[in-house]
């Protein structure tokens, strides 16, 4: 079979499609790998590049997740294209891409007998390729598939087959990635960063407070206040003891000699009621204008 250098330059592209804009089945990519592998052992160039060119559109429009065999067996063809245009490493590449999947598969003695440089490429891949894992983040029900598998991480620097299903299973997208390609855009799945907020102010707690100590002032018209309050109260006091002096002098019963004394304790209690009276009217009417001191 001829080796066709330019073909390799497919390698280096990351081919996809969205699954809305067609519909395909893992069987059908099954059916073409199949085709492509045997065109390889008849040595038929021309039916395995388009056996292979079908199972990658295939692949762009899947609407189901792949199966991990079939991913393995697609990374197997893509080695295979690689080794018919003399690219070495990405032949290595690719059989470690299929290796990670299946690692105790054995090529066929029908394409690589034993020392068949095809063989030796196949053998050095289990132990050239190295790969680094990415941490994958997805807004929540999205789920990431490399190769068949459900992962977290992507294996940056092997090829593999990325699929992106949506919370409802259905297949966003497919897409086969080269060594060094990222995941295309997410899109919708890309979790949503939470936005730095500045936090709510606490309610401050109210504590009691005492009252302001009164001014003098205020102190001089209480002190009024309080005195006017007690000359009112002596006033009547001293009134009311005129009131019973005069009650027992003008009684009939009270004795002669005892008449002179109740005329005087009358006259006396009346005389201090007035005093304390006025007093106390005085000590109110200050109070109420403010000019305590």
């Amino acid at each position: 079979m001829l080796r066709k250098p330019g073909i390799i330059a497919l390698l280096t592209i990351v081919f996809g499609a969205d699954a809305t804009a067609c519909e395909s089945r893992s069987a059908d990519i099954v059916r073409q790998l199949d085709s492509a592998m045997a065109a390889f052992v008849e040595m038929d160039q021309s039916g395995f590049d388009t056996a292979l060119a079908a199972a990658r559109a295939d692949l762009a429009c899947l609407a189901e997740p792949i199966s991990a065999p079939t991913a393995a067996q697609f990374h197997r063809m893509i080695a295979l294209e690689a080794y018919l245009g003399g690219n070495t490493d990405d032949t290595k590449a690719a059989f470690f891409a299929a290796l990670a999947i299946q690692p105790a598969y054995l090529l066929p003695t029908e394409i690589a007998p034993p020392g068949h440089p095809l063989q030796k490429q196949f053998d050095d891949a289990r132990l050239e390729a190295q790969a680094t894992t990415t941490p994958v983040e997805l807004a929540v029900g999205y789920t990431l598939k490399i190769d068949g598998y459900t992962k977290q991480n992507d294996p940056v620097g092997r090829m593999r087959i990325a699929q992106l299903i949506a919370p409802t299973g259905k297949v966003d997208w497919t897409h086969w990635l080269g060594q060094n390609a990222v995941l295309p855009d997410l899109g919708s799945a890309a979790p949503i960063k939470p936005t730095e907020t500045t936090p709510a102010t606490q309610p401050q707690a109210i504590l009691p407070t005492a009252p302001p100590p009164p001014t003098a002032k205020q102190r001089g018209k209480t002190g009024m206040w309080a005195a006017a309050g007690s000359t009112a109260f002596l006033s009547g006091l001293a009134y009311a003891v005129a009131v019973n002096a005069r009650n027992q002098f003008d009684d009939p019963q009270t004795a002669g000699e005892a008449l002179d004394g109740l005329y005087l304790r009358t006259n006396a209690s009346v005389i201090i009621s007035g005093v304390f009276a006025t007093a106390s009217v005085g000590l109110v009417f200050d109070a109420a204008l403010n000019r305590g001191r």
